[in-house]
């Protein structure tokens, strides 16, 4: 974990995906993720004096080295020259340690330079902690970033963060200017409900001054160094925050500038030129591992044959429920309790990126068709797999509240079983019940959610957009319901891998936008906007000054 006082990371968006709601939009603003604070018990005035004598008796040591007690004895000329310049030599180690120390240094000596703007070794580690925090919880805390090896490519995580922390500096300061340069203010934009979701700084500095008793501290400054760092104080994080919603502000409006030009013949010809990746497949698979058995005489070789053959004898003359009970005739004993459940083997809707790579070029052939089979080698094993269908994405995404009552294991036993399921559905049909006696809107199954819910408390157990193959099936078979109507609720059991639990829900609506078009725009988009970045960040080089040496490792 970087080092320094950090008490909590900020991370200013990761960017999603340019859009929402079919226009361009982009997410700079901060959000803050709490940590505690490690020691309150030390007053601030108690620390400032330790830090005083720390500092008071580092920057003795120089004198203590140099012997000048001893040339400071000498008589004549040359023994007062050599006294002198020694006092000069303690004077200056001195002054370098001051400096050093200050948080003077860490905010006003260039640590690098983007496109003529100058960041601090404080404004960096800024943007640092901004890529940090969504993989803190992750990462070894009692592990130097330069000495753990990152999940991309071969670098470390401190050279990872530290690269993309640099990608941001540069689009911020790259937007900023550009922004500028065509004159776009803020003010263009407010009110606008394609801009709601850029937060001014000043609204972003008045979040963080409601945490600052809730964290233990009494000074504004005094939590915002401990926050972001030495240094830090109220005018560096605004105008930080003040580039970085500016730029994405204009972001924003670059991208739906283009997002008005294009019309729903463009959108509909990109669909099909790209369909292969958008589409959604809905099929059976399973994967017969193929492995060596030592102990019991069959080899590497005859275990691969054994595979196929297995294979092979499912993808012949089975299809649906019938591919699924043929599996089951063949999975081992300790698993086939699992795929009693016919759809163990099912995968509705699945989008491109979440198929495995050995089905991918099958499933996409325009020759391969609803009922088809297929035996592909996988490792040591084989996977056969049957294609149900195609989803053409020709449908509205789907909006919902959701109440979560989630069955508890027994204390015990460490086991969910038929009693602790009836406690969770009990608690739930009374909730459900209470509910429905009382005023029975969207607002008060909102209240009921943030009271009630295991989850998604915070916003009334909102669900928006939802897209196909994002959830359950068990849920998104009420949610997608043609004849589904606002106000619509249910009460409905799931049971996942992850665990088992009873769902209120709650209807809301579908989106205006049917989603092969969204899907459409938002790739072209994406494309319109790489492709105008491409052209302009080789001015964004950055350049590292000395003060980058004192950023976060």
């Amino acid at each position: 974990m970087p080092s320094g006082n950090l008490q909590f990371a900020a991370d200013v968006g990761s960017r999603k995906k340019l859009l929402d709601k079919g226009r361009g939009r982009v997410y700079n603003y901060a959000t803050i993720i709490l940590k505690p604070k490690e020691d309150f018990n030390v007053s601030a005035k108690q620390q400032k004096k330790i830090r005083a004598e720390a500092r008071a008796e580092r920057a003795a040591e120089p004198l203590k080295r140099s012997g000048a007690k001893y040339y400071s004895g000498k008589s004549g000329k040359a023994g007062r020259i050599i006294a002198r310049s020694i006092a000069v030599v303690v004077v200056l180690g001195i002054a370098a340690a001051l400096l050093f120390n200050s948080p003077l240094f860490y905010k006003s000596v260039p640590a690098v330079i983007i496109g003529g703007h100058e960041y601090s070794a404080l404004e960096y580690n800024y943007f640092f902690n901004m890529a940090f925090s969504p993989y803190s919880q992750y990462l070894d805390s009692g592990t130097p970033l330069s000495k753990q090896q990152s999940w991309f490519g071969e670098g470390t995580w401190e050279e990872y963060l530290r690269e993309q922390a640099l990608t941001q500096m540069k689009e911020v300061s790259m937007l900023y200017d550009y922004g500028k340069a065509e004159k776009f203010d803020l003010a263009m934009v407010e009110g606008d409900e394609d801009y709601t979701d850029i937060i001014p700084a000043d609204d972003q500095i008045s979040s963080l001054r409601g945490m600052v008793t809730a964290s233990g501290y009494s000074d504004f400054d005094d939590y915002l160094r401990s926050t972001f760092g030495k240094g830090m104080n109220e005018d560096i994080l605004r105008g930080l925050l003040d580039k970085i919603v500016y730029a994405g502000a204009y972001q924003q409006y670059l991208v739906n500038s283009r997002s008005d030009e294009l019309t729903d013949d463009d959108l509909t010809a990109y669909y099909t030129e790209n369909a292969d990746e958008f589409d959604l497949y809905t099929y059976y698979s399973y994967t017969f591992e193929g492995l060596a058995d030592e102990e019991n005489g069959i080899t590497q070789d005859e275990a691969t044959a054994d595979a196929y053959e297995n294979a092979h004898e499912v993808a012949v003359n089975h299809d649906g429920e019938d591919f699924a009970k043929a599996v089951l005739e063949f999975v081992p004993e300790d698993v086939k309790a699992d795929y009693e459940d016919l759809e163990r083997t099912l995968h509705k809707n699945s989008a491109v990126s979440i198929i495995e790579e050995s089905l991918l070029e099958w499933l996409k052939d325009p020759a391969t068709k609803p009922g088809d089979t297929t035996v592909v080698p996988d490792g040591t094993g084989y996977t056969v797999a049957l294609l149900v269908s195609r989803n053409v994405n020709d449908y509205y995404r789907r909006s919902f509240r959701d109440i979560i009552i989630t069955a508890q294991a027994n204390s015990e036993t460490g086991e969910i079983g038929l009693e602790e399921l009836n406690t969770a559905k009990a608690a739930a049909e009374k909730i459900y019940g209470e509910w429905q006696s009382g005023e029975a809107t969207e607002d008060s199954f909102s209240t009921a959610a943030s009271i009630e819910s295991a989850e998604g408390a915070s916003d009334g157990g909102l669900h928006e957009n939802i897209s196909m193959g994002t959830y359950t099936p068990e849920l998104e078979s009420w949610l997608f319901d043609a004849e589904r109507k606002y106000g619509d609720t249910e009460l409905i059991f799931v049971d996942s891998n992850d665990n088992q639990a009873y769902h209120i829900v709650y209807y809301v609506g579908a989106e205006d936008e049917r989603n092969d078009i969204r899907q459409a725009r938002e790739a072209m988009l994406t494309e319109f906007y790489e492709d105008w970045k491409a052209t302009r960040v080789d001015n964004y080089d950055a350049e590292e000054k000395f003060g980058f040496n004192f950023r976060f490792k």
